[in-house]
């Protein structure tokens, strides 16, 4: 009997031009790639925010990880280390039992001890804050979540909390790194799946585990970050599905768990009906079975549970992401596809996303009807097809700059397509594996500067404060969320005076309550709580009817014993609260001191 050990080694195919050409365009973009890398540390500009990175790091680690993909780029170096992945490659084929736990320990790792502390991402502030009690009020994520999202990044984070004394930034980091080791686990499936070997193997593997998502493992306590295991999920047991026939149930849970963690997840109803009808054709009859039908049942009970909840988010919130008001001021939603940088910012999110999705349009372009598009080519094109035919469409609240965890799922789609288009075209050029080893660490080397660069809260916020400064200019709205996100992070960090000078930026733009009792907080903070007495004075002036302004007020006037105003501050608070005993007992108090003069 032939086992995986005594196999006997694959006949070399026979070299394939328009692979190679293929092989060599690829090399030369990367190349570009990575020298643009270089030449943008010196530009003070962030219109290529994915690529000047380096900018915000210190720079012997950003050069020491510039320099790992810059040498892979060298072809006799990239020659001499092309050994070493055919061998690791087939240690993924041959099923080595060290290689599984070893990557996903490794990957656990690797997150662990990179931990974001920037905080700058998505609804990072959002999901940490209402975990920690702060004011933020839950109801103002609740409705956008699924069950499934609710319970791991709440409840069970909670629980974590509560019963074994962890912080809420410890819940999503320990999250973090068991989807790290599950994504490591996934990326090797998805090599197995594909039947690869050699050095083919290896870089379908790599270039699915290393990406922009790594850094939503770091902490981010949102379903975001699971969308891309949930994407590469599908990928490999769609996959194993319409190659062997096995696994239908396994596909089906896969969808089934999608689709109560994510409304995004409605975009794998194409791949899962596509799917379903390809390995019922190459399967007859296996859908008849017990088993079958109860994996087709598995995705359809879910969607009937989750239907109508989706269809609420869709139809009431989600609007507001594809069609704001300033889409609808640019004439609808084609002319708002070109307002201001959009297609700038886009190309930025999968560059930061998926670094290998540059070789979708090589390699596919090049070698078009020579790729085995007929199963595995048509499962991973549906995978990809309805994310990225969105991205365009979905404005995000924040910006593509801090919001591109919106696209996380849809960045991994990409990455699988491309994983799967690189390493089909190393099969057909055996002369040129090296491309694999260049192709490998292009996609390692950023994902690490990115790790490393949201590890550090003080360059990650002078990347912001950057972000504010330097062209292109930003909307007004973008620039208001960064100024608060300033606010708050540099209030966690005790950086008083620049966390007031934030809100009070953000102020000028937005002169809410909120905004302006925050604003004198850390004013006051800072050691100036005459000028926050008058910041809230002004709020109040504006905003009369805010009860705990008042009593703020009062409060830090009493500490001033500015007491004519902290009379007036409580006698305004019983004005609208008539029963408040604090306000009641402070003007007794003012009063005895008055007395006793």
């Amino acid at each position: 009997m032939t086992t995986p050990r005594n196999r006997p080694p694959a006949a070399t195919p026979s070299p394939d031009v328009s692979a190679e050409r293929a092989a060599l365009v690829l090399w030369l973009t990367l190349a570009t790639i990575t020298a643009a890398r270089a030449a943008l540390t010196f530009v003070p500009s962030m219109w290529a925010w994915s690529l000047n990175l380096m900018r915000f790091m210190a720079p012997a680690t950003a050069w020491a990880l510039w320099a790992i993909a810059a040498a892979a780029l060298v072809p006799v170096l990239a020659r001499a280390l092309a050994p070493v992945a055919a061998s690791a490659g087939n240690a993924i084929e041959r099923l080595r039992a060290w290689v599984w736990p070893a990557c996903a320990a490794a990957a656990a790792a690797l997150v662990a001890a990179l931990p974001d502390r920037a905080w700058f991402v998505g609804d990072f502030l959002l999901r940490q804050y209402t975990l920690e009690d702060r004011p933020t009020a839950v109801s103002t994520w609740y409705p956008y979540a699924l069950p499934l999202d609710l319970y791991i990044h709440d409840h069970l984070a909670r629980d974590i909390m509560k019963h074994h004394g962890a912080l809420a930034n410890d819940t999503g980091r320990i999250f973090g790194a068991v989807e790290a080791a599950l994504l490591a686990l996934l990326a090797l499936a998805f090599a197995r799946a594909l039947k690869l070997r050699g050095g083919a193997a290896l870089v379908a593997a790599a270039l699915v585990f290393w990406g922009g998502h790594l850094t939503m493992l770091t902490g981010y306590n949102k379903a975001f970050s699971e969308m891309p295991l949930m994407m590469a999920a599908v990928a490999v047991t769609g996959i194993a599905l319409v190659r062997e026939g096995r696994g239908a149930v396994a596909f089906g849970a896969v969808l089934a768990v999608s689709f109560v963690l994510h409304r995004s997840a409605m975009g794998l109803l194409p791949v899962g009906v596509l799917t379903w009808v390809l390995w019922a054709r190459a399967h007859p009859g296996a859908w008849r079975r017990p088993l079958g039908l109860a994996a087709m049942a598995l995705p359809l009970v879910a969607l009937a549970f989750m239907a109508p909840r989706i269809l609420h988010i869709v139809t009431r919130i989600d609007p507001m992401h594809f069609t704001p008001d300033e889409v609808k001021s640019a004439g609808g939603i084609l002319p708002g596809l070109f307002m201001g940088t959009r297609l700038v910012d886009l190309a930025n999110v999968v560059l930061m996303l998926a670094p290998m999705a540059v070789a979708i349009p090589i390699v596919g372009g090049m070698l078009g009807r020579r790729l085995p598009w007929r199963r595995e080519g048509l499962v991973l094109v549906a995978l990809a097809l309805p994310f990225a035919a969105t991205m365009p469409f979905i404005h995000p609240g924040q910006g593509y700059y801090r919001d591109w965890d919106d696209f996380a799922g849809a960045g991994m789609t990409l990455t699988l397509l491309a994983a799967w288009m690189v390493a089909r075209m190393l099969e057909r050029a055996p002369r040129h594996a090296w491309v694999g080893v260049a192709a490998i660490l292009a996609a390692v080397s950023p994902s690490l500067q990115w790790l490393v660069h949201e590890s550090d809260a003080v360059r990650g916020i002078e990347r912001v404060e950057t972000f504010l400064r330097e062209p292109p200019p930003r909307t007004e709205a973008e620039r208001a969320r960064a100024w608060d996100y300033l606010g708050w992070r540099l209030t966690d960090l005790g950086r008083f005076d620049e966390a007031a000078a934030s809100f009070g930026q953000l102020a000028t733009v937005q002169p809410s309550p909120r905004v302006m009792r925050q604003w004198a907080t850390t004013v006051a903070l800072s050691g100036d709580p005459l000028r926050a007495q008058q910041i809230y004075q002004q709020m109040l002036a504006r905003f009369p009817d805010v009860g705990v302004g008042w009593y703020e007020l009062a409060r830090l006037s009493y500490g001033l014993r500015d007491y004519d105003e902290c009379r007036r501050a409580a006698g305004q608070l019983l004005r609208l609260h008539p029963d408040d005993i604090g306000a009641r007992a402070l003007i007794a108090r003012l009063d005895s001191l008055q007395a006793g003069r």
